[in-house]
């Protein structure tokens, strides 16, 4: 019986890895909280976060002259995902930024007709 309990309990950790390397996040873990970006294929981005601390976070994607196209003030929340539409957004470039307690995490979106590419994480104070 302990053997069949091991087995399932490998089985099942080996299947939340497999998933988590399909969805090509890349989670950052600095600066206090965590965060991953990645996209659906569908105009949408999915940002998830956990923010152990319930600490007031900023989120905002604006392009690289400054026009703001979503953003969103999130607080008392110790786990967060959010889905944003880019549907509606031009082709360009663009800058996701989660900024929490002088913290700054922001991710480079490049969108093209065919194609939605997503940056690694870099993190400033």
């Amino acid at each position: 019986m302990k053997i069949v309990f091991k087995g399932l309990a490998f089985a099942s950790l080996l299947l939340c890895l497999t998933q988590v390397q399909a969805a090509n996040t890349i989670p950052s873990t600095d600066g206090g909280f965590l965060m991953s970006l990645t996209e659906t294929g569908e105009n949408l981005l999915v940002l998830r976060m956990a923010n152990l601390q319930q600490v007031g976070t900023s989120v905002s994607l604006h392009d690289l002259d400054g026009n703001v196209y979503f953003r969103e003030y999130i607080k008392d929340h110790n786990g967060y995902s959010m889905k944003v539409d880019i549907s509606a957004v031009p082709e360009g470039r663009y800058i996701m930024r989660v900024q929490q307690k002088g913290v700054n995490k922001t991710q480079v979106i490049y969108k093209s007709e065919d194609q939605l590419l997503i940056s690694h994480v870099n993190t400033s104070k």
